[in-house]
């Protein structure tokens, strides 16, 4: 558990956050297309 702020945990935690953003907007996208049709 360093304290460097060039973590590199703390930047695949951030990019997985990211990743997990994406990945709800585009289920949001989805599913509103889908009840839209």
């Amino acid at each position: 558990m360093s304290k460097d702020p060039k973590n590199p945990g703390v930047e695949l935690n951030r990019t997985s956050l990211y990743m997990g953003l994406v990945l709800v907007l585009v289920i949001i996208l989805l599913f509103s297309n889908y009840f839209i049709n």
